[in-house]
């Protein structure tokens, strides 16, 4: 496994595709806005605000839509296997 950490930027009405982290943990760092996770395990979507973070791990499957009115800026730190980072048409979230 590699660490990847990348500095991501929803616009507004943005959308983070669903995705699993059944094999790439991650933890998650809002810098600025708030932000939506629609997550399998809760039947209401959670709001994430600048200064929080959270953990993505295990069975979870989940999407997150920016719905304000600026920009959400997080940064991403998550496990990635070797092999999906040797290629760089690997389709990755």
């Amino acid at each position: 496994m590699m660490l990847r950490t990348r500095r991501l930027s929803i616009e507004p009405g943005g959308l983070v595709p669903t995705h699993s982290h059944a094999d790439r943990p991650a933890i998650i760092y809002v810098i600025s806005g708030e932000i939506l996770e629609h997550n399998s395990l809760c039947s209401v979507p959670i709001v994430h605000k600048a200064g929080e973070a959270t953990a993505e791990f295990g069975d979870l499957q989940h999407w997150w839509e920016n719905k304000g009115t600026v920009p959400v800026v997080l940064i991403s730190s998550d496990l990635v296997p070797v092999e999906m980072m040797k290629d760089p048409m690997a389709k990755m979230p």
